[in-house]
């Protein structure tokens, strides 16, 4: 009887000496599958919405859903010397994902054709729910910088308005542009 149980025990020691040395050792590879579901939709329905607020077709969005500003649109061919045009609002940014981030909005000016420093502005106003308001101006003279603004905390649901004006000066040449990029992101 002492034999067997000098055995078993024995065994027993070898057993969990094994399973200590293999259980101690590392792995070169593994592979885990989970779901993931990424639906490709429109501006206005994504996690960080953007939808056009102004009833023309200077901001509109197109038929792949982006939204575009395009003083261009309809009969016109863009924006006169000497004039200046509110968009109020332009557009809104609806932060659509559960939890809140900080909003940072950029409008970077493409390289300009040339004309005099300051002959035009492009002014963006953004007002949260709460009615604070974030402003920053993209300017020719800036051109290639990035003219940005960040509205910190904005919440699951939460909206944004953003306004825009363009100011043409009466010096700025036909030849001037004011095309740019904006770009909407969140942290």
């Amino acid at each position: 009887m002492v034999k067997r149980r000098k055995f078993v025990i024995g065994l027993g020691a070898l057993v969990a000496g094994s399973g200590a040395a293999l259980g101690t050792g590392a792995y070169t590879s593994a592979s885990l599958e989970r779901d993931s579901n990424i639906d490709i939709v429109s501006d206005s329905s994504g996690v960080l919405a953007l939808k056009d607020e102004l009833p023309s077709d200077i901001v509109h969005t197109d038929g792949s859903g982006q939204l575009h500003i395009d003083f261009g649109m309809g009969s016109g061919k863009g924006v006169a010397p000497g004039s200046v045009y509110n968009l109020d609002p332009a557009f809104s940014i609806t932060n659509y994902d559960t939890v809140s981030h900080d909003v940072t909005l950029t409008y970077d000016l493409d390289d300009y054709s040339g004309g005099s420093p300051a002959w035009a502005n492009i002014f963006f106003t953004v007002t949260d729910g709460e009615g604070n308001s974030y402003s920053f101006g993209a300017k020719e003279q800036n051109s290639g910088d990035a003219n940005t603004v960040t509205i910190p905390d904005v919440g699951s649901g939460e909206t944004l308005l953003v306004t825009m004006r363009v100011d043409v000066k009466d010096d700025a040449s036909t030849s001037d542009n004011l095309n740019g990029t904006i770009e909407v992101s969140a942290n």
